[in-house]
């Protein structure tokens, strides 16, 4: 069976509730660290119960459509330290950004990490991300955001 077609088998195999609940659940683990203020489900399976299988049907291969099973979480962190100007190099500071957050709080990060591995089959994401999922496991996609980008202020009208 090709890996497109393991993608499939994958998403037939595993209810959309039961992703939902999974997806909810490790959304919630990454609440709980220290400079995390927020987190926001994106895609599947937050967007609802739609036909995956379709999508994967009418995408690239799952090599260079990044279509592998996935769960995608918009972090927003808290940071003194984060981009302040918006250039081409902003998206690359602020992961630089994040990383570095990360490493402030590293026991609490690989605990979680190592948790998610053990408990919610989650893929190791210092390994080859298909051949994790050639073992079952799925990978979490990080969208950093610092909290000043993140926030939004409301305008009173006069």
């Amino acid at each position: 069976m090709d890996l497109k077609e393991k993608v499939k088998e994958y998403y037939r195999s595993r209810p959309y509730k039961k992703a939902l609940e999974q997806a909810k659940t490790i959304g919630k683990l990454f609440s709980e660290l220290p400079f995390v203020i927020g987190v926001f489900g994106l895609g599947y399976p937050f967007y609802g119960d739609y036909d995956v299988i379709h999508r994967i049907e009418h995408s690239p291969p799952p090599e260079k459509s990044g279509i592998l099973p996935d769960i995608d979480l918009l972090l927003v962190y808290s940071s003194d330290d984060h981009p302040q100007t918006i250039d081409g190099n902003f998206l690359l500071r602020v992961y630089r950004d994040f990383e570095t957050q990360c490493g402030k709080h590293a026991r609490q990060w690989n605990r979680l990490y190592s948790k998610l591995m053990k408990e919610h089959n989650i893929a190791n994401r210092n390994k080859d991300l298909v051949k994790e999922f050639e073992k079952g496991k799925i990978h979490i996609d990080i969208l950093p955001v610092p909290l000043p980008i993140f926030s939004i202020q409301k305008t009173q009208s006069t």
